[in-house]
């Protein structure tokens, strides 16, 4: 069961956000977790655009590191 404060995610679900803390380009535009069959995995989500001009997230997926 999740401490107070630790959020923990249904089976096949997840959340990201704006990453507040980017400096850089190459830093994600937003992070989270997700839960997929009990695994939880981080997130990282970059805002990109095609030469056709189609807007889309290109994600990069990674196990969390302890804390």
């Amino acid at each position: 069961m999740a401490g107070k404060g630790e959020f923990k995610h249904k089976d096949n679900t997840g959340s990201i956000f704006k990453n507040d803390y980017k400096n850089e380009d190459k830093h994600p535009d937003m992070t989270g977790t997700v839960n997929v069959e009990g695994i939880e995995k981080n997130v990282a989500a970059w805002r990109n655009t095609t030469d056709s001009g189609k807007e889309y997230l290109s994600l990069r997926f990674s196990d969390p590191k302890d804390k």
